[in-house]
């Protein structure tokens, strides 16, 4: 009898998780990556090792080697880099730069083939406390400290969108404080607090758009996330659609190819171009970050603090 119970109660759990996708999000790709793409790109070029952030997903070229932005720099540290290409945000491309452990040789050839925002998703309803303040980083960071935002983000010990939206928040934190956005910044007590206070409001999920639709807020109710993230799942969403701000000032992630070491630079813009407009069929933006979604301009830079300096802000994280 207890058999029976016990296959019943798990059909029942099953029922109920295809109930929430069907009936709430509408149902995507799960082979994994944070942006989905139906038709993997063929490999670019015969003999290239390709290297990519996987926050790019299945616009990263087949064969290619995806790691996230922490084994990133941990790959381009070692002795002789195996690696011909690397596909990723400018950002982390500056990260391992700008590490002091880099051995490898990057090319300064860098044209960007797609540009996102960094976004705040927020439940419906909860857009007026953010949008009351001005719609800033530094309102969002307010709440947050303050308990009365939860948001969400990917992990920023690893995840190139992790830490480049925590970077986004922290900005807010150091324009209200009016202080550095620098390592001295974060050995004040002011930031320490700060940090410890997002950490408990906070929310570590690769899915935290999804999570707003599928519990109506309760479990989190913002997310701090990529443009095209945010535009891909709420378009799925049947009820309890967030809304996605643009605070300011806005943070953009820009991707790049870059040749590593002797590879020619021509073969580093072909994978470009291809990975480029597999990213634009995903509703990233152009290399101009035009938005075809009625989404505001960016700026002149991507209004994020150097690689180091984000280094640095996962290392404290990690603390």
């Amino acid at each position: 009898m207890k058999q029976v119970l016990a296959v019943l109660a798990a059909v029942a759990l099953i029922g109920g998780a295809w109930f929430v996708r069907t009936e709430f999000i509408a149902p995507t790709d799960d082979t994994g990556g944070a942006t989905q793409v139906d038709d993997v790109a063929e490999e670019p070029a015969t003999g290239l090792d390709v290297v990519c952030d996987e926050l790019l997903g299945d616009a990263c070229p087949a064969g290619s080697v995806r790691r996230d932005s922490a084994d990133l720099v941990e790959a381009f540290s070692i002795p002789e880099v195996p690696h011909d290409v690397l596909v990723a945000p400018a950002i982390v491309v500056q990260m391992i730069e700008e590490s002091g452990r880099s051995s490898a040789t990057l090319s300064e050839e860098r044209p960007t083939v797609a540009t996102t925002p960094i976004v705040l998703v927020v439940a419906a309803g909860r857009d007026a406390d953010v949008t009351a303040c001005g719609t800033t980083w530094t309102c969002a960071s307010t709440l947050v400290t303050a308990g009365d935002l939860r948001p969400a983000f990917a992990d920023p010990s690893t995840d190139t969108a992790g830490i480049t939206g925590l970077a986004a928040l922290a900005g807010g934190y150091f324009n209200d404080a009016g202080a550095p956005f620098n390592l001295t910044g974060f050995s004040t007590g002011g930031f320490i607090g700060w940090l410890d206070a997002v950490q408990r409001e906070s929310t570590i999920s690769p899915s935290g758009v999804e999570n707003i639709i599928r519990f109506a807020g309760s479990q989190n109710d913002s997310a701090v996330v990529t443009e095209a993230e945010a535009l891909d799942v709420t378009a799925r969403a049947a009820q309890n659609v967030p809304v996605i701000l643009y605070p300011e000032p806005i943070g953009s992630l820009s991707v790049v190819a870059v040749a590593v070491g002797d590879t020619d630079h021509g073969d580093a813009a072909d994978v470009g171009e291809q990975v480029g407009a597999q990213l634009r069929d995903a509703g990233w933006r152009g290399p101009d970050g035009a938005s075809s979604e009625g989404g505001p301009a960016l700026g002149g830079d991507d209004g994020l603090p150097s690689g180091g300096v984000l280094i640095a802000l996962r290392q404290r994280w990690g603390q």
